[in-house]
């Protein structure tokens, strides 16, 4: 590969190393690489195998394609002044009182609820199909409001949350039916935990390991798009035990995991597009992860 300067009218890249080159000025280049990746799925699924289990031989992975020097430089300077933006609010966030986040996260809320006409309408749509016809259109409005004042809420206050001791935030939450998890594990029966992005759900990376950290305890997490935040996110998680794998690297280190009887969480509520499964929910088909029933 060779590369100049971000700035130099000469900037560019040759991936001469690479088995498909992905050129910049050249689409039709691109478009063979693509199509013979799509061509590989193709030969894949001919072969008697199932579409999921192409998704769980890739890794679920997003495309590897190379990016231009250029583009990574000016991005890689973004990224990281992003960064910085985010660990200062952090540490200011972290240095509030609870109470304060709170109510000045439901604030920041009920102003992205005014202003954010399109993430408003589709919330609007979704509780429309949640209650169907229990709740007025008035009463749906309200509650749209709400959600994006607790959104907000939440938000700031995990920022402070993932900082605290598990004592510490056992003071202020309640664990339920947490038994139920345990005699499993005693038993030496591995378990696979179906999460959702539902309240502070970034304490589960601190709490599971205070309650069943006699086995291993790891949480399957899709790659951030800033590698700088990633890493603190990272480092943040796994600070109380919590192990992480990364969605994109494979799943043979979660199956190896689960057999040595630990426990392995999977937010499950996200769209898995084309290589999800479709199942029925609020009367309507949503397409979700099939990892959670793999890995049972």
């Amino acid at each position: 590969m060779t590369a100049s300067l971000p700035n130099s009218p000469n900037c560019r890249s040759s991936f001469s190393d690479s088995p498909t080159p992905i050129t910049r000025n050249r689409p039709w280049s691109n478009f063979r690489a693509m199509t013979r990746a799509k061509s590989e799925r193709t030969e894949w699924m001919s072969r008697g195998n199932t579409p999921i289990l192409y998704w769980l031989k890739q890794g679920a992975g997003k495309s590897t394609l190379p990016r231009h020097p250029c583009d990574t430089a000016s991005s890689a300077m973004f990224d990281f002044v992003v960064y910085l933006l985010y660990r200062t609010g952090s540490a200011i966030a972290s240095a509030l009182p609870l109470r304060f986040l709170f109510a000045v996260g439901r604030f920041l809320g009920f102003w992205a609820w005014l202003v954010s006409g399109k993430y408003r309408r589709l919330a609007e749509r979704n509780v429309a199909i949640a209650f169907a016809n229990e709740k007025s259109p008035r009463e749906l409005h309200r509650l749209v409001r709400r959600h994006f004042q607790r959104l907000g809420a939440n938000l700031l206050c995990s920022a402070k949350l993932t900082r605290m001791s598990p004592d510490k935030i056992l003071q202020r939450i309640k664990i339920e039916n947490i038994e139920s998890m345990d005699s499993r594990f005693r038993a030496g029966v591995p378990v696979v935990l179906v999460l959702s992005h539902l309240g502070t759900w970034e304490l589960f990376a601190q709490l599971m390991p205070k309650f069943v950290g006699y086995v291993r305890n790891a949480s399957v997490y899709q790659k951030l798009g800033n590698p700088f935040i990633d890493e603190h996110v990272r480092r943040t998680r796994s600070q109380a035990g919590l192990e992480l794998f990364d969605r994109q690297a494979g799943f043979e280190p979660v199956v190896e995991l689960l057999r040595s009887g630990g426990g392995v969480g999977v937010l499950s509520d996200q769209h898995a597009g084309d290589h999800g499964l479709w199942a029925p929910f609020l009367g309507r088909l949503a397409s979700t992860s099939p990892l959670p029933g793999l890995l049972a």
